[in-house]
């Protein structure tokens, strides 16, 4: 500051109009005596609180005019501006990120409370998520959507949280009514996140995780592109990770039968871009689920 003319404006918080500047003292000569510059006029931005300076050089002798300095003046006023909303959009980003990391960890909290119900399947929203943000990025979806695939993924089994325990946890096949129990958990746990606007997508895909290409999921039935792009994935993702997976009515079925599974069902159960995606990651990049 106390070597350039820039410096004397902010210092000084006016303006510096200068026709000769080989005469005035403010001026560091030997820095411009290998310029074209003859004269000058800067101004401050941000008078009370200058930031920096915006200037205008003359190769000839010059006396800027009223009419200049008043054009550099809104030049300096409008970066002054545009500086300031930068600021505020880094300071709203920064706590629309704090807001976004105290809800993922608010979910996977609720997530850990779900699991705490039924052991056999402690674990099993987090690998379901983290398979799902696998087959996004590998889709080219950008970072925030494959991040909205994850969050849900982490709680697509909340509305577990109302079914019994031991309904869960049952070693042998479920009636029809206890079935019914079950397949509610989508809808409840729609039901529980919906109402806060931030999660509102969440509870959509949720909602839909069980839905099926063909229309033969529930609860609603839907297929194919009635379907959101995310419970697709995910309703790939549950099935793959829950066969490679132990259950109290059956021991883990493996990677391969889980492959069979989705390959003969793809274009009826399941969407067939999603499955020849998982496929092509656990066949040809050795894709495995993190523990």
């Amino acid at each position: 500051l106390e070597t350039c003319i820039s410096g004397w404006v902010m210092l000084n918080r006016k303006p510096a109009i200068i026709e000769d500047i080989y005469v005035d003292s403010r001026i560091p000569i030997d820095a411009y005596k290998k310029t074209f510059v003859k004269s000058l006029a800067t101004v401050p931005i941000k008078t009370n609180d200058p930031i920096g300076a915006i200037g205008c050089y003359w190769s000839e002798r010059h006396i800027a005019t009223p009419e200049q300095i008043k054009v550099l003046q809104v030049l300096a006023d409008t970066a002054a501006i545009a500086m300031e909303n930068i600021h505020y959009q880094n300071v709203i980003a920064t706590k629309a990120k704090q807001l976004e990391e105290a809800i993922d960890g608010t979910l996977l909290t609720i997530a850990k409370m779900v699991e705490q119900k039924d052991l056999y399947t402690a674990g099993h929203q987090r690998r379901v998520a983290m398979l799902g943000l696998a087959i996004s990025k590998e889709m080219g979806w950008p970072q925030e959507r494959c991040d909205s695939v994850f969050r849900a993924g982490v709680v697509h089994d909340i509305g577990k949280i109302g079914i019994p325990s031991e309904l869960l946890s049952k070693p042998a096949k479920l009636t029809t009514l206890e079935f019914s129990l079950i397949k509610a958990h989508s809808e409840a746990g729609y039901t529980i996140l919906k109402d806060v606007p931030l999660l509102l997508p969440t509870a959509q895909i949720i909602l839909q995780h069980h839905e099926r290409f063909n229309g033969s999921g529930y609860p609603y039935g839907l297929k194919n592109d009635e379907i959101l792009p995310e419970a697709r994935i995910l309703a790939v993702a549950d099935v793959f990770e829950s066969m490679i997976s132990h259950r109290p009515y059956r021991p883990a079925l493996g990677m391969d039968a889980a492959i069979e599974e989705l390959v003969m069902n793809k274009g009826i159960l399941y969407h067939p871009d999603i499955v020849e995606i998982i496929v092509h990651l656990v066949k040809n990049k050795g894709y495995k689920i993190p523990e």
